[in-house]
C-alpha cells in the first residue's frame, strides 16, 4: 500500500489498526470516491437512512477517532463526498474542524449551534431554510449565501442561488472590501478558478456599488453583463469574454453569447472566434453579418476576418427546393429515414427506427401530434436541400 503524506502517516497511527488499513485502501483509491465514502461509512461519518438523523454532524460530537479520520480527509484529499455527514467542500470542513478561522457558516449561531448545522438540519426544506437565511442580519446575508452556494450542497444550493439573483441590500465599502476579501479566498482555494455565476455577480456589484476598480487577477471571475465589461479596461475584455464564453452541453447558447458581445465589444479575436466555430451557431448568416459589419469598420477586423472569410464565402449555397409538410413516413425515403433515426437518438437519447418513432404518439395541449423528442428529430429532415 502506497505511504501518504507524513502529517496524514502520523495521523493514520494514532486510529485503530482496522480504521487505519481501510482509510489506506481508501485514500489509494482516492479517484474512487464510492470506496472513499464506505470507509467513512465504516468510521461512523456517512449519512444515516433515518430521516430524523441530522446530516452534519458539530465537530465537538466527534468522537476523538471520528476527528481524526476527518481530519485526515481535510489534509489528505480535496475530493468532495457526498454521502458524509461532514462538510462536503475541503475548504469549509477546514473551517467545520477549527483547522482554518470560522467563515460566517460557522461564526453565525443558532440556538446554539453554527448557521451550517441549523441549515443542513432542514434537510432540503426549503421553507424552514428560508426563515434561517431571512433572519441574518442584511450586513451578512449576502455574503453567507455565497458561502452556502459555494460549498454546492445539494440541501441548500438552489435556495442561495435565488436568494442572490433576488434583491441585494448596498453594503457600499464595506460590501466592497468584503468583495475583495472573497475573491482573494477563491483565487486561492478555487480549482481551476470556478465559481457560481450568482456568485460573481454578487461580488463584482458590490465592488461597483462601492467605486473600486476591478483588478486584473479578478477578471477569471467577471461575468459578462455589460455594466461588468463596462468597468474594464477594453484591452482586457476580449480575453473575459472568451474565458466566460457559457460552458453548456449545446453550442448554441454560447454562439449566442458570443456574437452579443461582438456586436457591442468588437474585435478581431472575437471575429475570428465566430468564423471558426460558425458550424455550431444557430445561424450562420447572423454570424457573417456581425462580422462583416465590424470589418467594414475597423481595419483590424478586417484583416483578422478576411481569411476566414473568403474560406467561408467560397461554400457552395443551398436554397430550399421543397418542404415536406406534414411528415408522413411514407412520405420519407431510405436517407431520410436514416437521417430521423440518427436524430431521434441524438436528441431523444433512444435508438429507434423511422416506423418506431411515428409510432410514438401522445396527445399536447388538446391536439394529437408526435411528442417533443420527435418533433426535435423531424425538424432535421423537415425542409430538404440542394445545392
Amino acid at each position: 500500500m502506497p505511504k501518504q503524506s507524513k502529517p496524514v502517516e502520523i495521523l493514520l497511527a494514532k486510529l485503530p489498526l482496522d480504521w487505519a488499513n481501510r482509510l489506506r485502501v481508501g485514500l489509494a483509491y482516492a479517484d474512487n470516491v464510492g470506496q472513499l465514502e464506505r470507509t467513512v461509512e465504516h468510521c461512523g461519518l456517512a449519512h444515516d437512512t433515518n430521516v430524523g438523523d441530522r446530516p452534519v454532524l458539530v465537530a465537538k460530537e466527534l468522537s476523538a477517532h471520528q476527528r481524526i479520520v476527518a481530519e485526515i480527509l481535510t489534509v489528505g484529499t480535496p475530493i468532495r463526498l457526498r454521502q458524509s455527514k461532514m462538510p462536503r467542500e475541503l475548504w469549509v470542513r477546514r473551517q467545520w474542524l477549527g483547522l482554518d478561522p470560522p467563515g460566517l457558516l460557522f461564526s453565525i449561531q443558532v440556538e446554539g449551534k453554527p448557521f451550517w448545522n441549523a441549515i443542513m438540519d432542514t434537510r432540503g426544506d426549503k421553507a424552514a431554510g428560508k426563515k434561517l437565511v431571512d433572519a441574518v442580519a442584511d450586513s451578512q446575508r449576502t455574503a453567507l449565501l455565497c458561502e452556502l452556494l459555494q460549498d454546492n450542497q445539494d440541501y441548500f444550493s438552489d435556495l442561495a442561488e435565488d436568494a442572490l439573483r433576488g434583491p441585494r441590500p448596498n453594503l457600499g465599502k464595506k460590501g466592497g472590501e468584503w468583495a475583495k476579501a472573497y475573491l482573494a479566498a477563491m483565487l486561492a482555494r478555487t480549482p481551476g478558478h470556478a465559481s457560481r455565476p450568482a456568485i460573481n455577480v454578487a461580488l463584482f456589484d458590490a465592488l461597483l456599488a462601492a467605486n473600486i476598480s476591478i483588478e486584473p487577477q479578478w477578471d477569471v471571475f467577471l461575468p459578462l453583463g455589460e455594466r461588468f465589461l463596462d468597468a474594464i479596461p477594453e484591452g482586457r475584455r476580449t480575453a473575459v469574454i472568451l474565458r466566460g464564453l457559457p460552458r453548456t452541453a449545446f453550442d448554441g447558447p454560447r454562439m449566442t453569447t458570443a456574437i452579443e458581445r461582438m456586436k457591442r465589444y468588437p474585435s478581431p479575436e472575437l471575429a475570428i472566434y465566430l468564423l471558426t466555430e460558425i458550424k455550431k451557431a444557430y445561424d450562420a448568416t447572423n454570424v457573417l453579418d456581425v462580422v462583416q459589419l465590424a470589418a467594414k469598420k475597423d481595419p483590424a477586423i478586417a484583416a483578422a476576418a478576411a481569411p476566414f472569410l473568403a474560406e467561408i464565402l467560397k461554400a457552395p449555397k443551398l436554397t430550399v427546393s421543397k418542404t415536406l409538410e406534414p411528415i408522413t413516413l411514407k412520405a420519407l425515403n431510405d436517407a431520410q429515414k436514416k437521417q430521423l433515426a440518427h436524430a431521434n437518438k441524438r436528441y431523444g437519447g433512444k435508438k429507434l427506427t423511422a416506423a418506431q418513432i411515428f409510432a410514438q404518439e401522445v396527445i399536447q395541449d388538446g391536439l394529437e401530434c408526435t411528442n417533443l423528442k420527435l418533433e426535435l428529430a423531424l425538424q432535421a429532415v423537415r425542409k430538404q436541400v440542394r445545392k
